[in-house]
């Protein structure tokens, strides 16, 4: 069982070893998505259920169906120069076009690499086996970790002394948890593991695709699918004006341990997880493990230092020693070589 208190960082490295795309290739399905070609409203080429749910919504509105078919030129014009999707909508925050159809696009991304993720054959209805070797992924030791010391009769108790806030927009985590609760505990059906992970405190800042209950992991989205599940995506600045950043507080300022995950520490993401009541002249005691595969070591005394004015605006350098970098591993090996360090 992992400490009381413990945070975990989820960042989309983690969601990688599932098989989702990484930021920049998110990028680039987003990119090669927007191109649409149209001859008397009559798509050529394109994404059909993108084209569909604008259309759909603004019948008999051409002029607004044609703003939007240029705010996605305009995407796939500009968004080489964006560090991600999230950062181009938050460029142009002023525009409410992009930031709608920048949600479709993502709604749709995400949903087809769901459904060709090695998790795609999970059914929400059936209790089936994963049909691939989930041992070297972090999440299997994560599972392993989280229900070690759960009797069968605790069960309903998993997941109760730690938070998850998670960056991306799939529902991996959700997924493979309520599945290895089937698995791991006797006479569990797969509605009750559901609702078990469901009351964990996971905390998706961007948003996600919405409920497992109303959208499938793995299904075909519909135009009407792709639609609802960009309702639930959330973009910075309304993050910010939402009630997900007093949660993330909550969790951030009542932490004893901070676990990354996969994160790549982008500065907006930061801002998010910064405890902003902090003293200059008080220092949480909280120790934090990351990854950093991708980063050189000589970035590290910079990376230790955002880490540290997560909890307070002054660098204390004397608390360098509670944060913990792995270079050149993956989530999967990381969790392995740091659980001991984590748990009870």
């Amino acid at each position: 069982m992992f400490r009381d208190n413990t945070v975990f960082v989820i960042g989309a490295g983690a969601s990688a070893e599932f098989g989702l795309p990484l930021g920049h290739q998110l990028l680039t399905l987003v990119k090669a998505n927007c191109r649409f070609e149209v001859s008397g409203w009559t798509l050529i080429s394109g994404v059909e259920e993108i084209y569909k749910a604008i259309v759909n919504r603004y019948t008999k509105h051409d002029d607004i169906i044609a703003a939007h078919l240029e705010a996605m030129g305009e995407i796939n014009r500009a968004i080489d120069f964006a560090g991600s999707i999230d950062e181009f909508i938050n460029r142009h925050g002023d525009d409410p076009i992009i930031a709608e159809v920048g949600k479709l696009q993502i709604a749709y991304a995400i949903s087809e690499a769901e459904r060709s993720s090695h998790l795609s054959s999970i059914s929400k209805h059936a209790e089936t086996q994963i049909e691939w070797n989930t041992s070297e992924t972090w999440m299997h030791t994560f599972a392993q970790l989280l229900f070690d010391g759960v009797k069968n009769g605790d069960v309903e108790t998993v997941g109760n002394n730690i938070t998850i806030i998670c960056f991306n927009y799939d529902r991996c985590i959700e997924l493979f948890l309520t599945d290895a609760i089937v698995k791991a505990f006797r006479n569990v059906p797969f509605d009750q593991a559901y609702k078990i992970v469901e009351r964990m405190n996971i905390i998706h800042p961007y948003g996600s695709l919405g409920s497992l209950r109303h959208h499938t992991f793995g299904h075909r989205a519909t135009p009407q699918d792709i639609r609802a599940m960009s309702e639930n995506i959330v973009t910075w600045s309304e993050s910010q004006r939402s009630d997900i950043t007093p949660k993330i507080q909550t969790a951030m300022s009542g932490a004893s341990t901070v676990v990354f995950l996969g994160f790549a520490f982008a500065p907006q993401n930061m801002k998010l997880l910064s405890v902003q009541n902090s003293s200059p002249y008080d220092e949480q005691v909280c120790e934090t493990f990351a990854t950093a595969y991708g980063y050189n070591s000589v970035i590290e005394d910079r990376l230790k230092t955002k880490i540290l004015n997560l909890f307070s605006p002054v660098e204390y350098r004397i608390n360098f020693d509670r944060v913990h970098i792995q270079y050149g591993m993956k989530c999967a090996d990381f969790l392995k070589a740091h659980s001991m360090a984590l748990v009870n």
